[in-house]
């Protein structure tokens, strides 16, 4: 599986189907970006205001990333 890297605001929030993000945020004090994995996925029959959302994450340091 590969996933594309993007900013916060390139994210495809709406058109159906699957995607795949690293989600890249910039940091202040590094040289480089987070990089969040994100799987987007929006069914063929979406209408707005009705569906499921589903969120994950990680407790504390759990995530350490490059």
């Amino acid at each position: 599986m590969s996933r594309m890297i993007v900013r916060p605001e390139r994210l495809d929030l709406d058109s159906p189907g699957r995607r795949d993000y690293w989600v890249a945020l910039e940091h202040d004090s590094i040289w480089g970006d987070h990089l969040i994995p994100l799987t987007v996925w929006v069914g063929a029959h979406v209408r707005p205001g009705q569906g499921l959302v589903a969120f994950g994450s990680n407790h504390g340091n759990e995530y350490e990333g490059p």
